[in-house]
Protein backbone atom coordinates (compact mmCIF):
# COMPACT_ATOMS: atom_id res chain seq x y z
CA UNK A 1 0.00 0.00 0.00
CA UNK A 2 2.80 2.06 0.61
CA UNK A 3 3.73 2.53 -3.33
CA UNK A 4 -0.01 3.46 -3.93
CA UNK A 5 -1.35 7.03 -4.48
CA UNK A 6 -4.97 7.11 -3.27
CA UNK A 7 -7.53 9.91 -4.36
CA UNK A 8 -9.66 12.26 -1.69
CA UNK A 9 -13.09 10.87 -1.36
CA UNK A 10 -15.51 13.90 -2.06
CA UNK A 11 -19.41 13.66 -0.67
CA UNK A 12 -21.72 15.22 -2.83
CA UNK A 13 -25.70 15.51 -2.57
CA UNK A 14 -28.12 15.95 -5.32
CA UNK A 15 -31.86 15.69 -5.33
CA UNK A 16 -33.59 12.17 -6.18
CA UNK A 17 -36.83 10.21 -6.52
CA UNK A 18 -39.26 11.85 -4.77
CA UNK A 19 -37.21 15.11 -4.72
CA UNK A 20 -35.36 13.82 -1.88
CA UNK A 21 -31.48 14.47 -1.18
CA UNK A 22 -29.73 11.74 -1.62
CA UNK A 23 -26.06 11.26 -0.84
CA UNK A 24 -23.18 10.07 -3.15
CA UNK A 25 -19.83 9.95 -3.66
CA UNK A 26 -16.77 10.81 -6.24
CA UNK A 27 -13.11 9.35 -5.33
CA UNK A 28 -10.76 11.21 -8.71
CA UNK A 29 -7.37 9.57 -9.17
CA UNK A 30 -4.50 11.00 -7.36
CA UNK A 31 -3.01 14.05 -9.57
CA UNK A 32 -6.65 14.31 -11.72
CA UNK A 33 -5.82 16.06 -14.66
CA UNK A 34 -8.55 18.87 -15.94
CA UNK A 35 -8.58 18.63 -19.86
CA UNK A 36 -8.07 14.29 -19.36
CA UNK A 37 -10.48 11.38 -20.04
CA UNK A 38 -10.76 8.98 -17.10
CA UNK A 39 -12.90 5.89 -17.10
CA UNK A 40 -15.62 5.75 -14.54
CA UNK A 41 -16.33 2.11 -12.15
CA UNK A 42 -20.07 3.07 -10.90
CA UNK A 43 -20.18 1.65 -7.95
CA UNK A 44 -23.57 0.22 -7.07
CA UNK A 45 -23.82 -1.17 -3.30
CA UNK A 46 -25.89 -4.38 -2.85
CA UNK A 47 -28.18 -5.18 -0.23
CA UNK A 48 -30.39 -2.90 -1.62
CA UNK A 49 -30.31 -2.07 1.90
CA UNK A 50 -26.80 -1.58 2.86
CA UNK A 51 -24.27 2.04 2.33
CA UNK A 52 -21.51 3.38 0.70
CA UNK A 53 -19.18 5.18 3.38
CA UNK A 54 -16.12 7.22 4.19
CA UNK A 55 -14.34 3.63 5.13
CA UNK A 56 -11.43 1.94 3.33
CA UNK A 57 -12.95 -1.66 2.68
CA UNK A 58 -11.03 -4.65 1.41
CA UNK A 59 -13.50 -5.55 -1.13
CA UNK A 60 -15.07 -2.67 -2.62
CA UNK A 61 -12.75 0.21 -2.38
CA UNK A 62 -13.40 3.29 -4.04
CA UNK A 63 -9.86 4.80 -3.64
CA UNK A 64 -8.62 1.68 -5.48
CA UNK A 65 -10.40 1.95 -8.51
CA UNK A 66 -9.60 5.61 -8.44
CA UNK A 67 -5.40 4.74 -7.93
CA UNK A 68 -6.25 2.14 -11.02
CA UNK A 69 -6.83 5.34 -12.84
CA UNK A 70 -10.92 5.48 -12.76
CA UNK A 71 -13.36 8.29 -11.18
CA UNK A 72 -14.78 5.97 -8.60
CA UNK A 73 -18.38 6.90 -8.11
CA UNK A 74 -20.64 5.23 -5.58
CA UNK A 75 -24.55 6.56 -4.93
CA UNK A 76 -26.12 5.88 -1.65
CA UNK A 77 -29.73 5.14 -3.58
CA UNK A 78 -33.48 5.09 -1.48
CA UNK A 79 -33.30 1.98 0.25
CA UNK A 80 -29.63 2.83 1.82
CA UNK A 81 -29.21 2.49 5.53
CA UNK A 82 -27.96 5.65 7.59
CA UNK A 83 -30.35 8.38 6.20
CA UNK A 84 -33.50 7.15 8.35
CA UNK A 85 -35.65 4.76 8.99
CA UNK A 86 -37.92 6.64 6.20
CA UNK A 87 -35.41 6.48 3.51
CA UNK A 88 -34.13 3.23 3.49
CA UNK A 89 -38.04 1.64 3.93
CA UNK A 90 -38.80 3.72 1.03
CA UNK A 91 -38.31 0.72 -1.63
CA UNK A 92 -40.70 -1.40 -0.28
CA UNK A 93 -42.63 -3.08 -2.47
CA UNK A 94 -40.65 -1.31 -5.43
CA UNK A 95 -36.94 -1.89 -5.00
CA UNK A 96 -36.23 -0.93 -8.93
CA UNK A 97 -37.97 2.22 -9.02
CA UNK A 98 -36.37 5.01 -6.80
CA UNK A 99 -32.91 3.08 -6.50
CA UNK A 100 -32.90 3.87 -9.99
CA UNK A 101 -33.98 6.64 -10.54
CA UNK A 102 -31.29 8.07 -8.15
CA UNK A 103 -28.48 6.18 -10.03
CA UNK A 104 -29.41 8.18 -12.98
CA UNK A 105 -29.57 11.14 -11.50
CA UNK A 106 -26.29 10.23 -9.46
CA UNK A 107 -24.42 9.35 -12.41
CA UNK A 108 -25.57 12.65 -14.56
CA UNK A 109 -24.88 15.16 -10.95
CA UNK A 110 -20.99 12.83 -10.82
CA UNK A 111 -20.71 14.18 -14.63
CA UNK A 112 -20.92 17.63 -13.22
CA UNK A 113 -18.77 17.30 -10.42
CA UNK A 114 -16.06 18.52 -12.70
CA UNK A 115 -15.60 21.73 -15.69
CA UNK A 116 -17.09 20.82 -18.78
CA UNK A 117 -13.58 21.01 -19.94
CA UNK A 118 -13.23 17.72 -17.54
CA UNK A 119 -14.98 14.52 -19.20
CA UNK A 120 -15.12 11.61 -17.11
CA UNK A 121 -16.00 8.10 -18.12
CA UNK A 122 -15.26 7.14 -21.42
CA UNK A 123 -15.54 3.44 -23.80
CA UNK A 124 -13.72 1.98 -21.03
CA UNK A 125 -16.04 2.46 -17.90
CA UNK A 126 -16.53 -0.63 -15.59
CA UNK A 127 -19.43 -1.12 -14.38
CA UNK A 128 -19.29 -2.96 -10.86
CA UNK A 129 -22.05 -4.10 -8.51
CA UNK A 130 -20.81 -5.15 -4.88
CA UNK A 131 -21.67 -8.77 -3.99
CA UNK A 132 -21.26 -9.94 -7.71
Amino acid sequence: MAAVRLGKPEEFHFTGAGGDKVQGWIVRPAGFEPGRRYPVAFLIHGGPQGAWMDQFHYRWNMEIFAAAGYVAVAINFHGSTGFGQEFTDAIRRNWGGKPYEDLMKGSITSRHRTTSSTPIGSARSAPRTAGT
